[in-house]
């Protein structure tokens, strides 16, 4: 849900693409299931994010990251870690939990609770 989220909330400011090069203009159902239409704006925003220098692959994935947010390829960070500078270049902040979708607030209440 989260990356759903702040792919919604860059899509437009970023002109996302599809692999066709037509821009991408419809929003995520942000409901956690990442089925091809999240692949494909996960993948569009690597191709952005190498067409400005980063080092990613632009294969649909975001995978969880470490406390450093490093991989262990060489200089690159883990998508989320760019989705969170993203959005703080973008708005002036990190992505917080007011920012979330109802459904992940709730979760990460019942969680915070749990720990």
């Amino acid at each position: 849900m989260l990356v759903q989220h702040a792919l919604n909330t860059l899509m437009s400011l970023l002109g996302l693409k599809d692999d066709k090069g037509a821009p991408i203009t419809s929003y995520l159902k942000r409901e956690g299931y990442i089925g091809p239409k999240t692949n494909e704006l996960i993948a569009a925003y690597q191709r952005n994010l190498r067409s400005r220098g980063s080092l990613v692959k632009a294969d649909g994935s975001v995978d969880p990251a470490p406390r450093s947010g490093w991989t262990g390829h060489g200089n690159a960070q883990f998508m989320i870690v760019y989705l969170n500078r993203e959005h703080r270049n973008v708005y002036g902040k990190m992505t917080d939990q007011n920012d979330f979708p109802q459904l992940l607030q709730a979760d990460l209440r019942v969680n915070k609770l749990s720990h």
